[in-house]
């Protein structure tokens, strides 16, 4: 293996840098003033004790980070949201395994209403600083 040559018989750098391009767009997506979190993130990834995230990536908006962690009724998102030029609204991506709706959500220990559950869809408004995501199946 060399740096700037594929593995395989047809391989560009190119082709095999896309691999890095995808997984970040199903982690992190920028749409015009919305940031995405978690939109390609199969299910399996959300079943009990598993945990995933991004730490500092680089976004439009600034670097951001996230940690998923999933319980047996509960998914808990912990974000540092980007501070250089926050995005109007953030879109969580939050799914069970077994498709089970979300039931309850909260943010910062608050009641939170602006969820999706039929879309498994947060929606957080002009996120800023640390914030709590807990959703209840």
């Amino acid at each position: 293996i060399e740096l700037g040559h594929g593995v395989g018989p047809f391989y560009k750098t190119p082709d095999e840098s896309k691999f890095l391009l995808w997984l970040r767009a199903f982690l992190l997506r920028e749409d015009g003033r919305r940031l995405w979190l978690a939109q390609g993130a199969p299910r399996a990834w959300y079943a009990p004790g598993r945990v995933f995230g991004v730490r500092e990536a680089a976004t439009f908006f600034g670097p951001m980070s996230y940690r998923v962690c999933a319980t047996e009724d509960t998914i808990t998102v912990e974000i540092v949201a980007p501070q250089r030029r926050p995005p109007a609204e953030m879109l969580l991506h939050l799914r069970r395994p077994g498709g089970a709706p979300m039931r309850r959500v909260t943010v910062n220990s608050q009641p939170h209403d602006a969820f999706d559950a039929a879309n498994e869809i947060v929606r957080l408004i002009q996120p800023m600083g640390e914030i709590t995501v807990q959703a209840w199946y």
